[in-house]
This record gives structure tokens, sequence and C-alpha cells, in this order.
């Protein structure tokens, strides 16, 4: 057997669940001596790989039993579509690095987040701050100026690794109302970042 590996648990919402170590074996994660929760096991967790330099090392798993895993493990766990993150984009996103600011009625005094990927109808961004699926947030979006003010509904929740930082939270959204001068807007800004993105690689 190979020598075990460290890992994070979280459940759908993005909460904690424990460290575990795990083995790799074709295609399949078995989790070492994991004791569930209050006894329990939950039936689908993500999975946040240690050791990598990936942000987005992550894959939600359904857990179960199964006869033959190796000594020491009581679960195995299978890489599965999630359907907690229903593809809610009518738009091609690109990879946008950039500082936003995030506001809500429970956190009315805006805070920064980082956006990692931007499209017309939505982005996702990162940020340490709690905010629930389904919550109604107004972002601030510096690509133009002024900045663009848009509400976004959060549609999903991954745990990931930004930086230093481990077990931040990515946030996928979607543009609750945008007209149709703004959309303009962020969809010529998106693709001239795709123009370059493409730009770039061509030369690599």
């Amino acid at each position: 057997m190979n020598d075990p590996c460290r890992a994070t648990l979280f459940d759908l919402n993005t909460d904690h669940i424990a460290r575990v170590d795990y083995v790799e074996m074709d295609g399949l994660f078995y989790l070492i001596n994991f004791k569930g929760v209050g006894g329990a096991y939950p039936k689908q967790v993500f999975i946040l790989l240690d050791g990598s330099d990936t942000p987005f090392l992550i894959s939600l798993f359904e857990l179960h039993g199964e006869d033959g895993a190796p000594e020491g493990s009581e679960l195995v766990g299978r890489r599965i579509v999630p359907d907690c993150h229903e593809n809610v984009r009518r738009d091609v996103r690109v990879p946008v690095v950039m500082d936003i600011k995030v506001s809500s009625p429970a956190f009315p005094k805006a805070k920064q987040a980082q956006m990692r990927n931007l499209s017309s109808s939505g982005l996702m961004f990162v940020s340490d701050e709690v905010y629930e699926k389904d919550a109604v947030l107004s972002l601030t979006i510096p690509i133009t100026e002024p900045p663009i003010q848009l509400a976004a509904v959060v549609k999903n929740k991954i745990p990931i690794r930004s930086g230093m930082v481990q077990n931040t939270i990515g946030y996928g959204c979607m543009f609750a109302i945008i007209d149709q001068k703004t959309e303009s807007k962020i969809r010529q800004f998106v693709f001239q970042q795709e123009l370059l993105r493409r730009r770039n690689a061509s030369y690599d």
C-alpha cells in the first residue's frame, strides 16, 4: 500500500469536518481511520488535498464502505459530478484576478474579496467571509471607471486554497439584474481578456 497522504474534508456547505489520511488506488480515495461525525458518515464531501500549488485541487466525493479496502480504511471516496454545482453560466468565463468589494444586508460594510473569473452573466470570487447559498450580494467590480456595481446571487460554494491561506471559500455568483449597457461593458472586457489569454498562450 502507498504511504498515506493528508487532506481536509468539508461538507456541502463548506464547513470543516476533519483532517484525514488517505491513500489513492485505481482512482479511488481510501480514508484511513476516519470515524465520521458523531459516529455518522457524510454521504458526500469535498476533499481538499495537501501539498499542492494548485488552488482548485478539490473535488466532490461520494463516500461508502467497500470490501477489500486497504487495512485501516473504512470508507472509499468516488469522485462524482457535483449536483450542487449546477451550471448556471450562460457565457464563457475568463480567468481574471482582481480585487472587488462585496457587501450584503448581513454585512452592509463592503468587504474586499478577490475575483477569480468573470463573464457577462456572473463571476467567481474568493473570500474569508461566510455568505450563504442564494444570498444576494452587492458587488463593486473595477473593470471600468467608475467601477461597475451589480447585485448577484450566490449559486454555489466550494472550499479552496488561496495563496498561502487554506480553507477560504470560493463563491460562484450569477448577476441578478443587469442592464444592456453594463452587460455590454463586461462582455467587451471579457472578450479583450480572452484575446489576451490566447495571444499569450500562443507565445508559450
